[in-house]
């Protein structure tokens, strides 16, 4: 790890923490970061954090480097290939009692950080405040449709603000999918945040285990307005076409749900489990995954058994639809 750049600033510490961690995103950094030094709330440190980019990033970092607002500026000298570690790293770098992580791809309205830091200041039992975010493409067009990723569990929730005990929103929503599906339209507290265990092993639903790790030690608090430009393009994690890192992929949703302890929950029909996203998004044979889901040791075997029960009835009733 070489730092490029470092500066402490323990003495007057920030009220809020941003890191950007990014990779290979020279396109978008200069509008990430900028949306992020152009927010209102102006009591943050930036910690510009780079697993070891092969584009341009570094350069464009370099630029930023001696910003006032930036404390850290830390290039990797490998690629982790984790982005989690990359957050856990800019928590242990931090100072704030409020962390932001600012993905690299996306960007901010100037009032996230303003509305964020009030929200979830404003109980003691919140640890984890969000906003509905906006999808938007490489060109920064956003999605015609309006789609936002948590709307199919429950159509409606997500339009007005709400706070919620943590524990119940695990067992209703993220038992069921990732219903804060984008990190860059959250925020956390700190303390709770380094008392967890950063799941810095996982690649494909670090911030899903994290937010499912934080909740169990307070609630959620959700604003409705549409704060976060949330990117997706052909460089995200969710774009990879690699039969084997999409294998990786689904045992890794099988992991956050055994995290959540909920479980499989089906409903009167099989076919109709809560759960059958999961076999919406795979992009190779059905009938490969049996020997991958029963491989992955680290699952437990009545959960493997539960998704391969439901994914064969699946198959079966598709195949009496054609």
């Amino acid at each position: 790890m070489t730092s490029k750049y470092a500066a402490s600033n323990a003495a007057n510490a920030p009220a809020v923490s941003v890191t950007v961690p990014n990779y290979n995103h020279a396109r978008f950094l200069r509008q990430r970061i900028d949306s992020i030094l152009n927010q209102t709330f102006r009591d943050f440190e930036l910690i510009l954090l780079d697993d070891a980019s092969t584009d341009d990033s570094i350069s464009i970092l370099e630029e930023y480097a001696a910003h006032p607002k930036v404390s850290h500026f830390v290039v990797n000298d490998s690629n982790s290939g984790h982005p989690c570690q990359q957050w856990e790293k800019g928590l242990q770098l931090s100072s704030g009692n409020t962390i932001w992580i600012a993905e690299s791809d996306d960007w901010a309205h100037s009032e996230f950080l303003e509305r964020m830091y009030q929200l979830l200041h404003a109980s003691e039992q919140n640890v984890i405040a969000c906003c509905r975010s906006r999808t938007i493409n490489t060109d920064g067009q956003p999605d015609p449709r309006g789609y936002f990723w948590a709307d199919a569990l429950e159509p409606g929730r997500w339009d007005s603000a709400y706070s919620n005990n943590g524990l119940d929103e695990i067992k209703h929503y993220l038992s069921m999918r990732n219903t804060i599906p984008n990190a860059s339209a959250a925020v956390f507290k700190r303390i709770p945040a380094l008392g967890v265990r950063f799941p810095s092993e996982l690649r494909f639903v670090g911030d899903w285990v994290l937010w499912l790790r934080l909740l169990r030690h307070g609630n959620l608090t959700y604003a409705p307005e549409v704060l976060n430009y949330f990117r997706m393009h052909a460089g995200t994690t969710r774009a990879t076409l690699d039969q084997t890192l999409e294998h990786r992929r689904i045992v890794e949703y099988l992991m956050a749900i055994s995290e959540s302890g909920a479980g499989f929950r089906a409903s009167i029909r099989p076919c109709d489990f809560d759960h059958s996203w999961i076999l919406n998004q795979y992009r190779f044979g059905v009938l490969e995954l049996p020997f991958w889901i029963l491989k992955a040791s680290k699952l437990p075997l009545l959960l493997r058994l539960q998704f391969l029960f439901h994914a064969a009835i699946r198959c079966c009733t598709d195949f009496m639809r054609r």
